[in-house]
């Protein structure tokens, strides 16, 4: 069999060694069970446009199916794209928490999770959309998004690690918190609640 892998070089695991050699571990462990891994390179920006391109390989019969490697955003943002179209969706998780593939017992070990993908055992999941984005695991509103995103421009911009620059985020949100008000539409439902949210400049 033939795997399409979305494979995301910024992903926090990844980040942490050279991508060369997460590559060389991910194709091997295919490769251990008769299979074969394609790997398609991303590095935090791409990834949608490289689900695209692995869900036409798989419709063309290219490849007998799709896997991601990488973490919540990665496998969110794969899963969004493969949505709908009946293409199973195997995960190798490569980030710092893992959320999703922890919620589904799927091991934090390359080499076991290729082997949940090689014994082909399938579990069906929720998937939800706000203002069009797919997702899935959760999606955030409020304090939590402005850190990360304060979090991403710190290491980007000072190189500081992933957990400092979120303790910095924290920090940062924490001394200030105005209440804003927030209508949520759902289910044919409108309620209008009050969070801790803020502008982040």
């Amino acid at each position: 069999m033939r795997f399409a892998v979305v494979f995301n070089i910024g992903a926090g695991a990844s980040r942490q060694r050279v991508p060369g050699e997460v590559a060389n571990e991910i194709t091997s462990a295919f490769e251990r069970r008769s299979m074969c891994a394609e790997l398609i390179v991303v590095k935090g920006v791409g990834v949608a446009e490289a689900a695209r391109a692995a869900v036409l390989s798989a419709k063309n019969n290219l490849v007998d199916g799709v896997a991601v490697g990488g973490g919540d955003g990665t496998v969110s943002t794969v899963a969004g794209v493969l949505a709908g179209t009946g293409i199973r969706l195997g995960v190798i998780p490569l980030g710092t928490l893992n959320h999703f593939a922890k919620d589904l017992a799927i091991p934090i070990d390359i080499e076991e999770a290729v082997g949940v993908i090689a014994v082909g055992c399938v579990r069906e999941v929720d998937v939800a959309e706000v203002n069009g984005k797919v997702f899935v695991n959760n999606s955030s509103v409020g304090i939590y998004p402005y850190m990360v995103t304060d979090r991403d421009r710190q290491e980007k911009g000072s190189g500081r690690s992933r957990w400092s620059a979120m303790a910095l985020a924290a920090f940062r949100m924490l001394r200030r918190l105005p209440l804003r008000r927030l209508t949520i539409f759902a289910d044919g439902r409108t309620e209008t609640c009050r969070g801790a949210m803020r502008d982040f400049g």
